[in-house]
């Protein structure tokens, strides 16, 4: 008899009519009455506890978030310098912003910025942790990139 499994793993077992991988209930059951009828565990029970230990905590997640709100206060303070220096916001909505509501505004508009993207961060991760990690560091290069330009415009002027 040919037995047809969702998930193959390297540490399954066979025990009587059941196939079990030591740590959960019988993943695969075979009915005799109904030899081409195959039953499956609940979803709980189809994931290995390593993975679902490895993707249970926020790891290093709240420091990489952390540094993406530090690396957006970066690019405040050296728009502010810059703004005070003489140099203007190249960024149109920025520059709007600061035109109609001053630089108050930009501190708004940061700090809803970066509530969004950790809370967008948070929930992506629950979902695609790659993806979720990817984005975050995406995100701080960008940000990176634009402290270091504002910093470098404040130099050369």
């Amino acid at each position: 008899m040919t037995d047809i499994f969702a998930h193959s793993y390297t540490r399954e077992r066979q025990r009587g009519d059941h196939f079990t991988l030591g740590w959960t209930q019988p993943l695969v059951v075979r009915h005799p009455a109904r030899p081409f009828v195959v039953g499956t565990a609940p979803a709980h029970h189809a994931r290995p506890r390593a993975t679902a230990r490895r993707h249970a905590g926020l790891g290093l997640l709240p420091v990489w978030l952390g540094l993406f709100a530090l690396l957006n206060a970066g690019d405040l303070i050296t728009t502010f310098i810059g703004l005070r220096g003489g140099l203007h916001e190249g960024n149109p909505l920025m520059g709007g912003l600061l035109a109609h509501f001053g630089f108050g505004a930009l501190i708004a508009y940061k700090a809803l910025v970066v509530v969004a993207v950790a809370l967008g961060i948070v929930l992506l991760r629950r979902y695609h942790r790659g993806i979720a990690n990817t984005t975050i560091w995406v995100c701080n290069a960008l940000v990176l990139v634009v402290v270091i330009l504002n910093a470098l415009q404040y130099a050369v002027r």
